[in-house]
């Protein structure tokens, strides 16, 4: 386990090991722990056997956290495994999310209208993406409410009201912040999605405070929510939440579902805990196929690397440390790895999340975007690289194949690692740079060491093609395209897109400047002109 300050003594958990204490309640003792395996930091969850409880509820129990565990959302906090441990106690295994909590946020004092309404809305789509597979948080409050420094949000805590509420009965406590219990769940009746929407109302005004000078839509929104009687309220959190929305203009959103040596699956139906079902695609990084975890009951993607790009030893445990450090990262616009593992056969796979969506790809191919839609995108793909860029993890191969537009919205970067083991087997072989030629950086076409601003430059042409709806250095071959982009200049979007606004073209030089010095230093720059 790496040294931190303040670690208690380690203990063991499955393959856990156990750090500093983050925090006790009713629901259980959270600690900081290390898992081995893929070299990240988790937020384990110990749940004693006195407060998991015996027979049905205990299986309740187990049965709610692992449908959490079977949703895929950006503001849900992700729950990598359920488990039991040898003395009856059960764990719940979670990303260690970064930030704070809205408790801490609020002890600063109140928020910026906008910055309310935008945390309510995105807490609003976490529990509305939860009342769409039939759960409910019911124990909504600010510490189960998570900050990024980005100001993106992760509700944790999914699935132990039952425990929670048994605690206080049990031990005839009073429940906690009960400021943000609907008035049902006091009375002790029956609960419902309106219950959650209630304490998202609570929250907002907690946000808020004063309620003087806010706007009277946002003041019907908040009252609608606070109903005394549940019928009087938004039927559930996503109502809630396309209520919120109204008061913003949002970007419009794409919304459909897209559909070396290659490993040989045939005959394979089963890998380790997952069903392997239907091929999904394949191309020169290998193939990914639909399977289900048949132990936390969830639809995955699962990606076979060629064989051959695992040829060099070396080069193989770069990629499983690079894709490790890259599996912790935990950021919405970053694809989650559940698992990196190998086969029998000594084959590479990667087990993520099946998204409901399209590439990028597959969207420009029915023309370019809409401007806002397309720097929306833009600004989603530098975020996520600029949390990876912050850890030092360079992508190399940022092109429209591997950006995955999710049907919110979404935009979820793949492959980090992949394309540095593809790059070192090719030079293996051949010597040629690494990347696809379309879209590599100058400093890549010439076989030079590159940083984050290689990314960059990515991002510069596929913003052009999502805006003019062709590439920015094109050519009939490969060497044709480098050429390109070591000596051509692209034609301005103005001359291609004349109601693109005045700042596109400057932004465009700037991630599309061949002298590495005269780029964008970082994704974060990048990020602040995209907004």
């Amino acid at each position: 386990m790496p040294a931190e300050d303040g670690l208690s003594s380690p203990g063991r958990i499955s393959r856990y090991e156990l750090g500093a204490c983050l925090g006790g309640s009713s629901a259980g003792t959270v600690y900081k722990s290390w898992d081995p395996e893929l070299e990240r930091w988790v937020a384990l969850r110990l749940i004693p056997p006195g407060l998991a409880g015996q027979g049905e509820e205990r299986q309740a129990l187990i049965r709610e956290a692992l449908a959490v565990a079977a949703l895929e959302h950006p503001n849900v906090g992700p729950v990598y495994e359920v488990g039991e441990a040898a003395d009856g106690s059960l764990f719940l295994v979670s990303a260690l999310c970064e930030g704070e909590t809205l408790a801490e946020r609020l002890r600063r004092g109140p928020m910026k209208l906008e910055g309310a309404v935008v945390l309510a809305g995105q807490i609003a789509a976490a529990v509305g993406r939860a009342h769409e597979n039939g759960l409910l948080h019911g124990r909504l409050r600010p510490t189960n409410v998570r900050v990024g420094a980005d100001g993106q949000v992760r509700v944790v805590d999914f699935g132990l009201s039952g425990l929670e509420e048994r605690t206080w009965r049990t031990l005839r406590i009073e429940p906690l912040s009960k400021e943000y219990l609907a008035p049902e769940l006091l009375l002790g009746e029956a609960v419902s999605p309106r219950s959650d929407v209630w304490a998202i109302g609570a929250l907002l005004a907690a946000m808020l405070v004063h309620r003087e000078g806010l706007p009277d839509d946002l003041l019907r929104i908040v009252d609608r929510a606070l109903s005394s009687r549940p019928a009087d309220r938004h039927a559930g959190a996503g109502a809630l939440r396309d209520d919120l929305r109204g008061l913003r203009e949002p970007s419009p959103r794409p919304v459909g579902r897209a559909p070396g040596r290659l490993p040989d699956l045939s005959g394979v139906r089963r890998l380790s805990q997952y069903r392997i079902g239907e091929l999904l695609g394949g191309g020169g990084m290998g193939v990914v196929y639909r399977a289900e975890d048949i132990h936390l009951g969830r639809t995955v993607a699962l990606k076979f690397l060629n064989a051959d790009l695992a040829g060099d030893p070396a080069a193989k445990a770069r990629f499983l440390q690079e894709a490790r450090a890259a599996s912790a990262l935990d950021h919405p616009n970053i694809c989650t790895v559940y698992e990196i593992g190998e086969t029998g056969e000594n084959q590479l796979y990667l087990a993520m999340p099946c998204y409901d969506g399209e590439t990028l790809r597959a969207r420009i191919a029915r023309g370019p975007l809409p401007l806002n839609e397309a720097l929306d995108l833009a600004l989603q793909v530098s975020k996520g690289l600029a949390r990876a860029h912050r850890q030092g993890i360079v992508h190399r191969d940022i092109k429209p194949a591997n950006l995955m537009v999710t049907a919110d919205g979404l935009v979820k970067i793949l492959d980090f690692g992949v394309a540095k083991l593809a790059g070192e087997a090719t030079l293996t072989r051949t010597g040629a740079a690494m990347g696809t030629a379309a879209y590599m950086a100058p400093e890549q076409v010439r076989g030079e060491a590159v940083d984050g601003r290689a990314d960059l430059w990515s991002l510069g042409v596929v913003l052009y093609e999502m805006v003019t709806g062709r590439r920015p250095f094109p050519g009939d071959n490969p060497e044709a395209v480098r050429h390109a982009v070591l000596t051509r200049e692209p034609e301005p979007v103005a001359r291609l897109r004349p109601d693109a606004p005045a700042g596109l073209d400057r932004i465009v030089g700037g991630l599309l400047a061949r002298d590495v010095a005269a780029r964008y230093p970082t994704a974060d720059a990048a990020a602040a002109d995209l907004r």
